[in-house]
């Protein structure tokens, strides 16, 4: 008699007898991911349950590289006119956005001086450079904000706690969206 031979769930694999979900990105999509795989535990040691989880999740995939390509393929140049990092620009993802949600989250239980900071540090940038999509402000608009800044008369350490205040808002977006930091 021949030994049974367990097969595991497709883009699944064990470790420590918990299952995980593993699918390779689709090489013409690379540009969306900062990574070649996509791994998620799927939390259970049980093959039925891992075999439902991976068809879902494999089915959500399919669907989100479905929509990627669908918007890469509507504009063949827009791969040339938008930064690698900027894909949600061209959803118009811009800092009033990313303030938005970043008062949502963070802000949720904190005082009104912490949502009039936030909120004047924006205004401030989008009076020094104007607003853009998060992913297209470079180093070089940072460094026309701390002139503006500046000019506004703050002194240093004020000028410094704006730029960092600024920079956490831009930093939470590009933790949502699984970006690379925008500012370093």
């Amino acid at each position: 008699m021949k030994p049974k031979i367990l097969k595991h769930p497709s883009y699944t694999y064990r470790k420590d007898g918990v299952y995980y979900f593993v699918r390779n990105i689709p090489k013409d999509l690379a540009k969306h991911y900062s990574k070649s795989k996509f791994v998620k535990s799927l939390r259970t040691k049980s093959k039925r349950r891992a075999v439902t989880a991976s068809q879902v999740l494999s089915a959500k995939l399919d669907a989100q590289w479905f929509k990627l390509r669908l918007v890469d393929d509507s504009d063949p140049l827009m791969a040339i006119k938008v930064s690698e990092g900027a894909i949600a620009c061209r959803f118009g993802f811009t800092l009033s956005d990313a303030l938005a949600q970043y008062l949502e989250t963070k802000g949720s239980d904190k005082g009104v001086l912490f949502h009039r900071t936030a909120v004047r540090n924006c205004d401030y940038l989008t009076l020094a450079i104007r607003e853009k999509g998060i992913g297209q402000y470079t180093t070089k608009d940072a460094a026309n904000f701390r002139e503006f800044l500046a000019r506004k008369v703050l002194s240093g350490a004020s000028i410094g706690t704006s730029a960092c205040r600024q920079e956490q808002v831009f930093n939470y977006a590009a933790g949502k969206y699984d970006w690379k930091t925008v500012c370093r």
